[in-house]
């Protein structure tokens, strides 16, 4: 397994726009030197559309940029599946970093289908590994990057999670990691595998009672009982991947410890991304169905590609009719089961498409578009965005206030706390 090592990343501040009332249709202020210039800001940025953004993002925010592959094979290979992880060292192992704590930082993201060596062939998904150095003020210093081929059984990778899967007399296994699978041809390759370190993934449900599912996209574990709530959109017979859909896209529920299997959502036109609020109550789903994605374009990643299109298109990119919405529902519990109730808009999209969405614990909800990471709060108002250079396509929360961002072509650390937080952290 080769690997590239980025060892010249650059931390920059973090600087801030803040937008104009309604009389000036909400206009962002220009950064210093961009009039002059004539030319945008090329690093992250923030928009401050209410006050209660500064409570997130301050001042003395930073971010880098970690990895690109923009100018060399133009591949988008930090296209979805962001996870971070503590992973052991190996035997032996080193790394030349000053913070031993921090020596098993990693990394994982899935690409963007690739272009098959023939055209008669299914496009290609790599997943990247990537191994993060950092000093001893916790700044990352170096990014180890190796680009890793799934396992021929877990086809079409997309969304993905941390996750111990439970053993059956109730304890964790080893942390590994939950991925979505959108699968190919054949039955039985799309669904939900969970893939422990070092070893084969394990198919954890690839069926509804029979039924192909068609392709899974994205995954959330309930912070209470453990059950896994993911989407399955019907866009592989679109693109020539996936035989013609027997069920219409749905959201569903699966018990990996009783086996229970249900739908908990129909009605949605395309849904891609979900999460729970931190206290499990509230649960959010994203509608793509703007994308244009209808018609072939086998091969991956073209512009009427649904893998292309989420997330990297702009508004010249969708069809306006249609839907870029975030949906919550409630959640409730009833005879020992979980059902959702009340759908209600939450939240439209700025500039393209919704993709990856995540609650943080103060329940303000994040939402991957065209424009970076837009941010709510929990009464589904706006209060900025995180802009990001390409557009946002997953990301993820690390420790301490921090985000790793990808952006298909380029990925992105940002560390979002004050100078304060970070001296008091060092101390610890």
């Amino acid at each position: 397994m080769t690997s590239l090592l980025n060892s010249n990343i650059q931390i920059n501040k973090t600087p801030t726009r803040v937008a104009g009332g309604p009389s000036v249709g909400w206009r962002e202020a220009s950064l210093p030197g961009e009039e002059q210039s004539g030319q945008g800001f090329e690093g992250v940025s923030f928009v401050q559309y209410s006050s209660d953004f500064a409570k997130i993002v301050s001042e003395e925010a930073r971010h880098a940029l970690l990895l690109s592959s923009a100018d060399s094979s133009r591949n988008a290979f930090f296209h979805r599946g962001c996870v971070h992880v503590i992973e052991p060292m190996a035997a032996g192992g080193g790394h030349g970093n000053d913070d031993t704590r921090n020596e098993g930082e990693v990394l994982y993201t899935v690409s963007n289908p690739l272009q098959a060596a023939s055209s008669s062939q299914l496009p290609v998904v790599l997943i990247s590994r990537i191994r993060l150095q950092r000093n001893g003020v916790g700044d990352i210093v170096a990014a180890e990057w190796a680009k890793l081929r799934p396992p021929s059984t877990m086809t079409m990778p997309a969304g993905a999670i941390p996750y111990s899967m439970p053993t059956r007399n109730g304890s964790k296994s080893t942390l590994g990691i939950l991925y979505c699978a959108q699968g190919n041809g054949s039955p039985g390759t799309s669904g939900l595998f969970y893939m422990p370190r070092g070893k084969p993934p394990i198919p954890l449900i690839t069926s509804y009672y029979g039924r192909d599912f068609h392709s899974v996209y994205d995954v959330a574990c309930h912070p209470r009982d453990g059950s896994l709530w993911f989407t399955d959109m019907c866009v592989g017979f679109e693109q020539e991947s996936r035989k013609q859909p027997r069920t219409p896209c749905l959201v569903y529920r699966f018990h990996p410890g009783t086996g229970d299997l249900r739908v908990v959502a129909d009605g949605l036109n395309r849904p891609s991304g979900i999460c729970f609020s931190v206290d499990a109550d509230t649960f959010y789903v994203t509608d793509t169905d703007s994308i244009e994605s209808h018609g072939s374009s086998r091969g991956g990643g073209g512009a009427g590609s649904i893998f292309g299109g989420l997330g990297a298109g702009n508004d010249q990119d969708q069809d306006m009719q249609r839907a870029t919405t975030i949906y919550a529902y409630d959640v409730l519990r009833r005879a020992g089961s979980d059902f959702l109730s009340k759908k209600r808009v939450f939240a439209y999209s700025l500039t393209g498409a919704l993709m990856g969405i995540q609650c943080d614990a103060a329940g303000n909800v994040y939402a991957g578009c065209a424009d970076g990471v837009e941010v709510w709060d929990a009464g589904g108002v706006l209060l900025g965005v995180i802009k990001v250079p390409g557009s946002v396509t997953s990301f993820c929360f690390a420790r301490n206030g921090e985000m790793f961002l990808c952006s298909n072509h380029q990925l992105w650390w940002v560390d979002l706390k004050t100078e304060q937080e970070r001296r008091r952290l060092e101390a610890c």
